[in-house]
């Protein structure tokens, strides 16, 4: 995720903060409504479906047993929100403003700014006067009436003022204002306003003082923990911890954090999690989940229907805007519409109880449960992700539970007590966000895993040697492919891309990559991975055909041609072996000059995403499901093709749609192999080669590792064993 913003109140005037309190509303469709009562957590003797819609209206009064914090974008304070406050972001000239409403009454309750840093050792009347003095009361006269301390429950001591300033934009000129100020840290913290106690519902006002007292100064450094009982790893600095638009699989610290109603075991096999058994009818269109009873979410909240279904909208609707989660929910009826707007429910979801889901297909899709093992199903706890930066204490279902996240520097997970399943055997998992190299902090004991090449194994295993540990060897069901933009001139044209397919040397490639144990590719499946077969029509080297195709092209008279790129990941157009090789097969079989085009970090991933702008860009797949679908649909489907560089076919189309429903599996990898030969013939990608067995060495002390192709949660299964 993108490290936080500092934000400032300077420069906002009271009108307008409030005006953003009371114009907030609300991301996702649970608050619009005035609360009722949740429903209870007993099943009806006789269970009648209703709309799943009609659950999403509710906030639900249980939600205030249980606490939700809103933290501060640097992580540096946070404070304890109440159920009924709906928050609104604002930005202006790069700084950031969260503002609070609430519903009942329809009043604005706050709106919630760090001021500029103040001395170590300032103190609440410091705070105050800091933000009076500020921007924000530029030009206009402020009038404090009163003004007092106040102490939080952490026992951080404030200021509390009350008064009006003259000259904003409130009736008359002059406008309330209430506000308390914190100093610690070495920064403020003041939160404001509200209306006028004399016509404010003392329910308000009481939401606004427990908040304020609920205050609580975070360390923004990497806490302390008992590393005896805590394992160790490197991570980078996570893109998002919300498991809706998740793109890195089902491992990691996702995996820590959440569950959904299944997963993959570590033999690939589903199991239940959430759901504790589920029903299919005959048709195979429609399945009853039943949940557990006993699950819950960090916090202490029971696990219901309600929550799965909001996660699913929410991953489902116009925000986060995951497409990642589309793929994985998307066979269910109206998923589709809803997330295209079309819809304002999804059809094929129905609440029968609070425990108990009934889901119906748009057709009968035999590895629709495989696909509700990806986070992009996961639960998510409705009432925490309503409010900014939640990220900095995820309220997941899993068996570890946020103990402290420092951007930039670490993640640190301990074990839920209440976790549903077997206790974890691990007090703590420790993500060291560093760009350090691996080795140096193998060798330190500050990790307890670590990536090694092949040609180290000998001192792996050597028991004096500081790199000395249980050497794993780490499949991955992964194709490397070179994608051609389809809808970009030359490769708007399949001859050209065929010509193109036909000039590399696949055997040659993996030679001179710097990847030992890479293999040759061929067709879209990596070895291992159900339905490869060892001669697809995909591999094939033929550069006389090659010379042929291209002749036969559009592009075949030299001087019609447009500039070729090869976009790269790279601060320069630096020329690795790979990148030489293919740039020397193109121009000496098709006499066609490439530029590579070096890209850094993230404006590669927006060159080579969506509608790119790139005409060649290399691209790694990886399985995140056992299944073909994951490599033939997800990357070759029309339906997906925004995502890889716009080629559809739609015959390619008819044979996946008829692969998506065939229960038969010979039957299925049969269509399989006719897709191979479409996608020959019109050569929307080339596989290059296929990544070989990756090994890591773990520390001696850690026992329960299994290596697998796919990624799948095992932290909690794991555990120390020291001599």
């Amino acid at each position: 995720m993108t490290t936080p913003r500092r934000f400032s109140a300077a420069g906002w005037t009271a009108a307008a903060l409030l005006a953003l309190a009371m114009g907030a509303g609300c991301t996702y469709p649970i608050a619009t409504a005035t609360p009722t009562a949740a429903p209870t957590p007993t099943p009806t003797a006789t269970p009648t479906p209703q709309s799943a819609q009609f659950f999403m209206q509710s906030v639900g009064e249980d939600a205030g047993r249980y606490p939700v914090r809103y933290t501060s974008p640097g992580g540096e304070w946070s404070i304890a929100v109440p159920p009924k406050w709906i928050f609104n972001q604002q930005k202006d000239t790069g700084r950031e403003l969260d503002s609070a409403s609430e519903t009942a009454g329809g009043a604005a309750v706050a709106a919630i700014y760090a001021v500029e840093k103040l001395p170590k050792d300032a103190g609440g009347q410091q705070a105050l006067e800091a933000f009076v003095g500020s921007e924000w009361a530029t030009d206009r006269a402020v009038e404090i009436a009163e003004q007092s301390d106040v102490a939080a429950s952490s026992g951080a001591a404030g200021r509390k003022a009350a008064g009006t300033m003259t000259g904003g934009t409130g009736p008359g000129g002059r406008e309330r204002f209430l506000l308390a100020a914190f100093a610690g840290n070495g920064s403020a913290f003041v939160l404001a306003f509200y209306p006028d106690r004399s016509t404010a519902p003392d329910a308000l006002i009481a939401d606004a003082d427990a908040a304020v007292l609920s205050l609580r100064w975070e360390e923004t450094r990497t806490r302390d923990v008992d590393k005896t009982n805590a394992l160790q790893l490197i991570e980078a600095e996570p893109q998002t911890l919300d498991p809706a638009v998740a793109t890195n699989g089902a491992g990691g610290i996702i995996g820590d954090l959440y569950s959904g109603l299944v997963s993959l075991d570590t033999s690939l096999n589903v199991q239940p999690e959430l759901a504790e058994r589920w029903d299919v009818t005959a048709d195979g269109k429609t399945y009853t989940f039943h949940l557990r009873k006993d699950a819950q979410f960090h916090n202490g909240r029971p696990l219901t229907a309600d929550d799965v279904v909001f996660s699913w909208l929410r991953a489902a609707g116009p925000e986060p805007a995951s497409d990642t989660a589309v793929r994985y929910l998307g066979d269910i009826l109206g998923v589709r519409e809803y997330h295209a707007g079309t819809a304002d429910r999804i059809a094929g979801l129905q609440i029968v109880d609070p425990y108990t889901i009934r889901v119906t297909l748009d057709a009968a899709k035999p590895f629709f449960i495989e696909k509700l093992s990806h986070p992009a199903s996961w639960i998510v706890d409705r009432y925490t992700v309503r409010v900014p930066h939640w990220e900095f204490r995820p309220n997941g279902t899993g068996p570890f539970r946020m103990f402290q996240y420092v951007p930039e520097k670490s993640v640190i997970l301990e074990a839920d007590p209440g976790y549903y399943g077997p206790a974890p055997r691990l007090q703590y998992v420790v993500y060291w966000l560093t760009s350090t190299s691996q080795e140096s902090l193998y060798k330190s004991g500050k990790i307890d895993r670590m990536d090694v090449a092949p040609s180290l194994l000998p001192v792996v295993n050597d028991p004096h040697d500081p790199l000395f540990g249980i050497p794993a060897k780490d499949p991955k069901f992964c194709t490397n492919f070179i994608m051609f933009n389809t809808a970009l001139p030359p490769f708007d044209d399949p001859s050209t891309r065929k010509a193109f397919a036909l000039s590399v040397n696949r055997e040659v490639y993996v030679e001179v990559s710097p990847e030992e144990d890479d293999i040759p590719g061929g067709g879209v499946l990596p070895p291992g991975m159900p339905g490869y077969s060892a001669e697809p029509a995909l591999h094939y080297y033929d550069s006389q055909a090659a010379k042929e195709s291209i002749a036969r092209s559009k592009y075949a008279d030299a001087g019609n041609r447009p500039e070729m790129r090869l976009t790269v990941r790279s601060e320069a157009a630096e020329y690795d072996p790979t990148t030489e090789f293919l740039v020397d097969s193109w121009e000496d079989t098709l006499g066609w000059d490439i530029l590579v085009e070096g890209t850094p970090g993230e404006a590669y991933e927006k060159a080579t995403a969506g509608k790119s702008s790139a005409q060649l860009v290399f691209l790694r797949h990886c399985a995140e499901l056992p299944d073909p679908d994951n490599f033939y649909n997800f990357l070759f489907h029309g339906d997906n093709a925004t995502t890889y560089y716009g080629y559809r076919s739609p015959s390619l189309d008819a044979l996946l749609d008829s692969a998506s429903v065939e229960g038969n599996w010979v039957k299925r990898v049969a269509l399989f192999r006719q897709a191979d030969q479409i996608l020959f013939d019109e050569a929307p990608a080339m596989a290059l080669s296929y990544p070989g067995v990756r090994y890591a060495v773990w520390k001696p002390h850690i026992f329960g590792y299994v290596p697998t192709p796919i990624d799948v949660p095992q932290h909690h299964r794991m555990w120390i064993q020291r001599d």
